[in-house]
């Protein structure tokens, strides 16, 4: 692992191979010497050499990142481990990784636009009233992964998903 201090002492790059680099917030200096420091930082200890500046910003990315799929980079960059609040984002969410079981998550980030067209746009209520038809219209659609127990989980999970928001208002309601 290569790194180079931006501004040594506060924040240090770290080259983890393959275009990749990942920011660390310096702790403190244990030791320089030779033009080589080590520093405790939010993830490990490393060695950074101070003559080797980074100056433009680069995103920390994770390992399982196959940074050849620009889809999945973004979706990496801008959605993964973001904290999320809206019902619908999260219904989403719910629905896509229950359909991933068994199943890479590219798989079914690749298929996410036909989930959506598919799924309503992931509205919980219109999903929760699917029938029998519906079903069966889904298990034909070849834009999402057409397994009869996923379709049914997503409908029993729209259903759930209601019930649970829907005492949550309750009690909120009462609790006031």
């Amino acid at each position: 692992m290569l790194a180079a201090c931006r501004t040594l002492g506060i924040e240090a790059k770290i080259w983890l191979g393959e275009g990749r680099f990942c920011r660390a917030i310096v702790g403190s200096i244990a030791q320089k010497s030779g033009g080589i420091c080590t520093v405790q930082t939010d993830l490990q200890p490393i060695s950074l050499k101070s003559d080797r500046l980074l100056d433009a910003p680069m995103p920390c990315r994770c390992g399982w990142v196959d940074l050849s799929k620009p889809d999945y980079v973004a979706y990496h960059d801008q959605e993964w481990g973001v904290p999320q609040f809206d019902d619908r984002v999260l219904f989403e969410f719910m629905l896509l990784e229950s359909a991933q079981a068994g199943l890479s998550w590219y798989t079914i980030l690749r298929k996410r636009e036909g989930y959506r067209r598919a799924f309503d746009g992931f509205d919980p209520a219109k999903i929760a009233l699917y029938d029998a038809a519906k079903v069966e219209a889904l298990l034909g659609n070849t834009e999402i992964v057409r397994h009869r127990l996923k379709v049914l989980a997503a409908i029993n999970n729209a259903q759930r998903f209601l019930d649970r928001k829907s005492t949550r208002l309750n009690s909120s309601h009462v609790s006031q």
